[in-house]
């Protein structure tokens, strides 16, 4: 009888406010790797604390410390969250946050960055994706109308699109997602922890903003 092969490597605890992702990135090992001999289906729902096995490792590395998660981005709009990250009782998951508004509220960008697409997307309507450093980006869904150009570089707190309904949208509301390294994460750790008020008469023509800018 032949005893079962012993894989080397190391546990690596997963900590609050680190990613799969990070991991990945520090030991040089691809996140699908780490998913397939952890079994883990979605990387978004790791506790913290989880041991991660990284196969072929010798010893646990130290990670640089991460830039503090809060406030990293600033809230896109002022409105009531009617939607939140995760699970619910009538979807399975929801990878962003779905915050109320008005037609033609303006949309902001939550951090500085490039647009690096712009989409009529069936699903999210008509969507802006802006690209930050660190492997972060952000999407902005069921926009009516856009401010910002696809390749610009746009400033935290600018305007980049409107609010709308676009999409299969159920009302009018700005669905906001936080990527980072192409997976959706909870957005609520990474946001100020003032939020804005509603905009009142904070509507803003395409034309004047783009003229502007």
């Amino acid at each position: 009888m032949h005893s079962a092969a012993v894989i080397p490597g190391v546990f690596h605890p997963l900590e609050r406010g680190t990613t799969l992702c990070m991991i990945a990135r520090e030991y040089g090992v691809p996140v699908a790797t780490l998913m397939e001999v952890n079994r883990i289906v979605d990387p978004t729902s790791i506790p913290a604390g989880e041991p991660i096995f990284v196969p072929g490792a010798t010893r646990v590395l130290l990670m640089k410390p991460q830039r503090s998660l809060a406030s990293r981005f600033a809230w896109p709009l002022g409105g009531c969250i009617t939607s939140r990250f995760g699970a619910s009782g009538t979807r399975a998951h929801h990878a962003g946050i779905d915050i109320d508004g008005d037609e033609g509220d303006p949309i902001r960008a939550a951090a500085e960055g490039r647009v690096v697409r712009i989409e009529a997307d069936p699903h999210y309507g008509l969507l802006v994706v802006v690209e930050h450093a660190d492997g972060y980006s952000t999407l902005y869904a069921h926009a009516s109308d856009l401010v910002a150009g696809e390749g610009e570089w746009v400033k935290r707190g600018q305007v980049i699109a409107l609010v709308g309904n676009s999409g299969n949208a159920r009302g009018t509301h700005l669905h906001f997602e936080i990527r980072l390294n192409g997976l959706a994460v909870d957005p609520f750790p990474f946001l100020a922890a003032s939020r804005p008020g509603k905009s009142v008469g904070g509507k803003v023509e395409r034309s004047a903003q783009r003229s502007a800018s």
